[in-house]
């Protein structure tokens, strides 16, 4: 940054993001940062291993709003083995959630995005393949 230099991802591992990050992707006007929780709810997470919990997803929200980058993504796996209806509600509560975020001042000035689920494809030869073939 003392060079003029910027900052630009894609996306990244959303309990990586501290307050430094934030900075740094403020400094740089990132608009828009995209975080994959992957499933909506805890125990889903728990079972493909993802490692971080609710309060990890709204912090990452949180601290992204609070620099000012209010144009967030995240994004879902839907179909995957031992999925429920519950757990497809809790993508739903995630996108409800984010809107009413405790940032609401910020919000309301800038359209805070949701997500949009897609259906993702299970990669061959990875331990859920081989879950969802002997389903």
């Amino acid at each position: 940054m003392d060079r003029n230099g910027e900052v630009a991802l894609g996306s990244f591992r959303l309990d990586r993001l501290d307050r430094e990050l934030a900075s740094l992707l403020q400094e740089s006007r990132v608009e828009t940062v995209s975080l994959a929780p992957e499933a909506g709810s805890q125990r889903l997470r728990d079972v493909i291993r993802k490692g971080i919990t609710e309060e990890d997803i709204f912090r990452a929200v949180e601290l992204l709003i609070e620099h000012g980058i209010a144009n967030v993504r995240l994004y879902f796996m839907v179909g995957l083995p031992s999925e429920t209806e519950a757990d497809i509600d809790a993508i739903i509560g995630h996108g409800q959630e984010n809107k009413t975020s405790r940032n609401e001042d910020f919000c309301r000035k800038k359209e805070l995005q949701t997500h949009n689920p897609q259906h993702q494809s299970v990669h061959p030869e990875t331990r859920y393949a081989f879950s969802v073939a002997a389903s």
